[in-house]
C-alpha cells in the first residue's frame, strides 16, 4: 500500500522516538527518585517520629493520670498516716 521509502522513514522515525523517549524517561525517574530521597523522606520520618512522641505522652498521662502532679505526692506511694511520725 505504501511505498518502501515510506516504511523505511517511519520505522526510522519510530526508532529515533523510541530512543529518546527512553532516555528521558531513565533520566526523569532519576531525577524523581533523588528529589524524593532527599526532599520528601526526611519530611515523612520527622513528622512520624513526631507522631509517635505524642502518642508516647499520651500514654505516659493515661497510666500516671492528669492530676498526679498537682496532689505533692509520688503516685504509688502511701501516705502517711496522722500521729505516726
Amino acid at each position: 500500500m505504501f511505498p518502501e521509502r515510506v516504511w523505511s522513514e517511519a520505522g526510522a522515525i519510530f526508532f529515533f522516538l523510541r530512543q529518546n523517549i527512553h532516555a528521558f524517561s531513565r533520566a526523569a525517574l532519576c531525577i524523581a527518585t533523588t528529589f524524593f530521597i532527599i526532599l520528601v523522606l526526611p519530611v515523612v520520618f520527622e513528622i512520624k517520629k513526631s507522631q509517635m512522641e505524642q502518642q508516647q505522652l499520651k500514654q505516659q498521662q493515661v497510666h500516671i493520670g492528669p492530676d498526679t502532679g498537682l496532689s505533692g505526692g509520688m503516685p504509688g506511694v502511701l501516705p502517711s498516716l496522722p500521729g505516726k511520725n
